[in-house]
């Protein structure tokens, strides 16, 4: 309900069903893939809110960044050999354990490789079972034939429901063959160990209306604001294509700041208009 756009289907039915299943068959690979700004770090910290008492702070969640913790190409068997002993380590402790793995189309390839052992149906290695484990990819790859694929769909007046379930069939087969892809030549594609491939749509003019709205109320409670306001932030983003302007080029990413911008705007005409009428 607090993710605009995205129909996002079977998503939480698959982590419930999991997450309650004390054999479950394998380990739960979630690859979430889209633009910046349609919601994959928002629905990944809703399912670590619901999954957790202590949110993000809890010790069995782990967020690891392509940028941050895997920046050398070169150091591939070592950033291997670090996810293995922190999956181990962790694991170990609360098989429940939730592994998050940002920026995925930034990492070195094959790196993920190293999560193979644990999302295969073994019952256990070395005495431990991972399968109670979810591991969550997110990443911007597959972007561009999501965005290409909404589009022709959209001028074909298609729904967004009937595009997400196509696109569900459709994003796996084109990571699989994308040329300079992050999972294209990975084991965890190869031997089919995704459990679900999950594509985020480019929002439109409505959904980013409702971001700007549940900003306000989260920041600005007390404020009475009205459509004049949202339209004027809406008009500080850029929708595309240049032409029709469906979608957000940033999704919901950049709503803060043009927020910000337009209030302080509004404020210095507001000062402005004082002036004039103190000038009279």
């Amino acid at each position: 309900e607090r993710v605009y756009g995205q129909p996002l289907i079977g998503l939480s039915n698959a982590v419930q069903q999991h997450w309650s299943n004390n054999q479950p068959a394998k380990a739960l690979l979630l690859s979430m893939h889209g633009p910046p700004g349609t919601g994959k770090n928002y629905v990944s910290g809703i399912l670590i809110r619901h999954l957790f008492i202590k949110d993000s702070k809890s010790k069995f969640y782990h967020l690891f960044s392509g940028t941050v913790h895997f920046p050398h190409k070169n150091q591939v068997q070592n950033y291997k050999d670090q996810i293995q002993a922190w999956v181990r380590g962790n694991v170990s402790i609360c098989p429940k354990s939730v592994f998050v793995f940002d920026e995925v189309d930034k990492m070195p390839a094959t790196l993920l490789d190293a999560l193979k052992p644990f999302v295969d149906s073994y019952q256990h290695i070395d005495r431990v079972d991972y399968r109670r484990a979810i591991f969550i990819f997110l990443s911007n790859s597959g972007s561009d034939m999501i965005s290409r694929y909404m589009l022709a769909q959209k001028k074909l007046g298609k729904d967004r429901s009937e595009v997400y379930s196509k696109l569900d069939d459709k994003l796996p087969l084109y990571l699989y063959d994308e040329s300079n892809g992050p999972l294209r030549k990975s084991d965890l594609l190869k031997h089919h160990l995704v459990s679900r491939f999950i594509p985020f749509l480019p929002l439109e003019r409505l959904h980013v209306t409702e971001c700007i709205k549940d900003y306000l109320k989260l920041h600005y409670p007390d404020w009475l604001y009205g459509s004049d306001f949202i339209e004027r932030v809406l008009n500080k983003l850029v929708f595309v294509p240049e032409l029709e302007k469906f979608f957000s080029s940033t999704g919901c990413k950049r709503v803060a700041d043009k927020v910000q911008l337009q209030m302080s705007i509004d404020e210095m005409s507001d000062k402005d208009k004082r002036r004039r009428r103190n000038e009279l």
